[in-house]
């Protein structure tokens, strides 16, 4: 009995979702792991590249139609962090690393104050709280240096952003100033998929999935390997760029060219966009 074409589609999107993890892990970790230590904005690109090899990692161990949420939160997490490391290490920007940095620093700053200001309101609140003693001990001696940095990097106020911009206007710009037109799909990513990935993901209710054919669930599952797959080789290149290292282009194009077969195999089942 011949298979479903869209479990063929998911068959093919897991090899190469697999493929591609084992590209990063085995070929491409090895090559950029040390180069950390070198500067702040190689720490962050490695550490930005270590998040997506355990996403892959991670996508790896799905292996039914049911963790098709979990397959979709690792294919938004990959698109950001497709999106974040595009406009680091290619915008030219010599301030982004310490920008990044501080964005980091100043959603600290902002989960701090969110939680002082909880704790405070409380009916009979602790001042002697462990754990809000830590707090205001964070605040009183970052807080000024981090509130110095929000002004001068984004007016005063922590931006969702640290680049000041949506997500849909960072993929934009990402794609824009990404010199491999064959890579220059993240904002196309975002548009077809991350607001059906968002519902997934943070709707508490039944949209999209209620009524929805057993098959279907196949179909979203292989869209996120293969999703998944395809902004991982974004990832790649662009760390690859960042910390100035060779790519192996033998093993390169063998996972490009698998990738290129899944999205095939998909647009034949009705599920590729």
């Amino acid at each position: 009995m011949n298979k479903p074409k869209q479990m063929v589609a998911l068959d093919k999107a897991a090899d190469c979702a697999n493929l591609t993890c084992q590209f990063m892990d085995q070929v491409i970790l090895p090559r950029v792991k040390d180069l950390a230590s070198s500067s702040d904005r190689n720490a962050t690109i490695v550490g930005l590249y270590f998040r997506a090899t355990c996403w892959m990692r991670t996508l790896g161990k799905l292996d039914h139609v049911t963790d098709f949420q979990a397959a979709d939160a690792a294919a938004r997490s990959l698109l950001e962090l497709a999106t974040n490391l595009s406009l680091l290490v290619l915008s030219g920007d010599p301030q982004d690393a310490h920008r990044l940095m501080a964005w980091e620093d100043s959603y600290r700053l902002s989960l701090a104050e969110a939680y002082l200001s909880y704790v405070d309101s409380l009916p009979s609140p602790d001042q002697a709280l462990m754990s809000r003693v830590n707090v205001q001990a964070f605040v009183d001696r970052e807080g000024a240096g981090i509130r110095a940095n929000r002004k001068k990097y984004w007016g005063g106020k922590h931006p969702k952003h640290w680049m000041g911009k949506d997500l849909e206007q960072a993929t934009a710009c990402a794609d824009k100033i990404n010199p491999e037109p064959s890579l220059r799909y993240l904002s196309r990513t975002y548009q077809e998929h991350v607001r059906r990935m968002n519902v997934m993901l943070h709707g508490a209710s039944l949209a999209l999935v209620r009524n929805m054919e057993a098959s279907t669930f196949a179909s979203v599952m292989a869209m996120a390997y293969l999703t998944s797959a395809r902004v991982a080789l974004v990832i790649v290149a662009v760390v690859m760029t960042g910390v100035g290292q060779d790519m192996p282009m033998e093993d390169w194009r063998r996972v490009q060219e698998l990738c290129a077969e899944a999205l095939r195999s998909a647009d034949s089942s009705g599920d590729g966009s």
